[in-house]
């Protein structure tokens, strides 16, 4: 038996809350293949994944304390025939994907860890690997796929695998127990608790409905397109202020928070590999964290300004990116609402699109992941590719309607323009409407002659509309608000 990572223990205690939760950290990945696949060869490089990967054969004791590494672990490979679907593929690619987000996996007994073969054609597959968050990250599921297709490719030339031997999950989590107690991790410690001290701010988005008392993880996306010549002008404009891509994203996304929550300051989760031990970027387990950046707009600076500001806090951050933030959750002791993630309001990342191996004569690309939950109410994650920025609203739509993230990208995208246009003009005068936002609210908004129904009075059309939408929000001050049932109260 090896100990779970403080980063485990608290994923383990979020599943327990209910059955959405766990299965809200069910990770997956796809993959199309095209051509002649050996599946034979596939069910053997599956398997032989599995016996390289400690973290794919772990099962969790019920305490939550500890995690079992089976010494073995049979892998099936179902196959799941959609080729004949009379024109309807797509939904019923959609639908399975969904359903397969939502199979609930048993942490104590397991398996944590599937993999699915889709048929579409006769040369054309959907391979499915999923697995509960407990046991892996984003950057694990990336090693899986990279050395799957080398597993693959060997399996079908009969030559020997050229992957030197995989970290094990249990040196890692031996090696972070250690390195907890350096001198190193006391001083990063140190750093984000000084950084976190005082009362935290709870970001308040402009919600279309209420938290509930117990965090919902029903999740969605609205995606962004930037084209190349916005991204080129971002790209030009951080190389002119000295900072990268990310940091300019990142600091035009906290603005946007700033700004839309009418709040001085913000915390935001970006993050990080956790992977500090050497060979770190080859284990398979769950070793990434959140780094939470605490930002405070004050004395309304210029964007370039602003970009300094965050350029210093985001290298300060990553200075100190090893310490667990599961561990600092618990060294803070803050008073826990089960309504909402802890600490963090938002979360941000910008990757690249990754070139993927070849899957011996196989031509692959990266297939649809489904969005179906999120353990955050609001997230943005951006994709770097061919010159263009595919960015993704990722949101809890118990919380927000679709148009609402929608008008929320759109505020994100007239921002990043204004800012290329006048980097020097203060940010509180950058506009954040849409020109069709400015059109409705000048002009459509202001034809209000309409029939009005004189033996009605006030109370009682206002009666109707609580019978209507009693959930919605009526009324917002700051960081209160009134649904309509509780404002007829």
């Amino acid at each position: 038996m090896v100990p779970l990572t403080d980063a485990q223990q608290q994923l383990w205690f979020l599943s327990q809350l209910s059955e959405e939760a766990s299965i809200a950290y069910n990770e997956s990945v796809s993959l199309y293949l095209s051509g002649a696949l050996d599946l034979s060869a596939l069910q053997h490089a599956i398997q032989a994944l599995v016996d390289r990967h400690e973290a794919l054969r772990i099962v969790i004791d019920p305490m939550g304390q500890e995690q079992q590494i089976l010494p073995v672990l049979d892998i099936q490979l179902p196959l799941v025939d959609l080729s004949n679907q009379n024109g309807q593929q797509p939904i019923a690619v959609e639908r399975w994907l969904e359903a397969e987000s939502r199979r609930l996996m048993d942490l104590a007994k397991g398996p944590l860890f599937r993999v699915n073969l889709l048929k579409l054609a006769p040369e054309q597959f959907l391979l499915v690997m999923t697995a509960h968050h407990i046991i892996i990250d984003g950057l694990s599921m990336s090693v899986l796929l990279h050395e799957l297709g080398e597993l693959y490719s060997a399996s079908v030339a009969q030559r020997a695998v050229n992957l030197p031997a995989a970290p094990l999950f249990s040196q890692y989590v031996n090696w972070l127990s250690a390195h907890l107690q350096s001198d190193a991790m006391v001083t990063q410690e140190s750093y984000w608790l000084e950084q976190l001290k005082g009362a935290l701010p709870v970001l308040e988005l402009p919600l279309d409905r209420q938290r509930p008392p117990l965090q919902s993880y029903a999740g969605a996306v609205t995606t962004l397109m930037l084209d190349q010549e916005i991204t080129a002008a971002l790209v030009t404009l951080s190389k002119q202020q000295g900072v990268t891509l990310f940091m300019t994203l990142f600091a035009a996304y906290t603005l946007l928070l700033h700004r839309l929550s009418g709040q001085e300051e913000v915390i935001v989760g970006i993050p990080a590999a956790g992977r500090a031990m050497p060979e770190g970027q080859r284990i398979v387990g769950y070793c990434a964290h959140l780094l939470p950046v605490r930002h405070a707009l004050v004395d309304n600076p210029n964007f370039a300004e602003l970009l300094q500001t965050v350029r210093n806090i985001l290298l300060d951050a990553y200075a100190h990116q090893d310490y667990p933030f599961a561990r600092l959750i618990n060294k803070l002791n803050v008073s826990r609402d089960l309504s909402l993630a802890p600490i963090v309001g938002s979360t941000f990342n910008l990757t690249r699109e990754q070139v993927w191996p070849p899957f011996a004569s196989l031509a692959t690309r990266l297939g649809p992941r489904p969005t179906s939950f999120v353990d955050h109410e609001l997230g943005v994650n951006i994709i770097e590719s061919g010159g263009a920025l595919t960015v993704d609203f990722e949101y809890n739509r118990n919380l927000f309607d679709a148009a609402t993230v929608q008008r929320i990208a759109g505020h994100f995208e007239s921002l990043l323009r204004a800012l290329l246009a006048t980097p020097n003009e203060p940010v509180a005068t950058l506009p954040l409407l849409t020109a069709s936002e400015r059109t409705r609210l000048l002009v459509d908004w202001n034809e209000t002659s309409v029939p009005f129904e004189a033996r009605a009075g006030y109370h009682q059309l206002f009666e109707r509309q609580v019978a209507k939408t009693p959930n919605a929000v009526a009324v917002r001050f700051e960081a209160q608000v009134l649904t309509y049932a509780e404002l007829n109260q």
